[in-house]
């Protein structure tokens, strides 16, 4: 399962994968980051895990969304 991070960047929002430092995709607003990784995982299996701009985690999504446990946040 391939895990991917939302990390909070100077003029924005960026999506990586782990073990990466090239950027996927960037954005100015978190709610677009948010869609852009949503969009980048169709089809896909694997994890979004969405940091806070003090760097904390603040979610983590699994797609397909399916396979999202029902009692988690996210």
């Amino acid at each position: 399962m391939q895990t991917y991070f939302i990390n909070p960047s100077e003029d924005g929002w960026v999506l990586v994968e782990q073990g990466s430092d090239n950027v996927l995709k960037k954005a100015r607003k978190k709610a677009d980051i948010l869609r852009a990784a949503a969009e980048l995982m169709q089809g896909k299996t694997g994890s979004v895990k969405v940091r806070k701009r003090s760097g904390q985690f603040s979610e983590e999504r699994t797609y397909p969304r399916r396979n999202d446990p029902r009692r988690s946040p996210g």
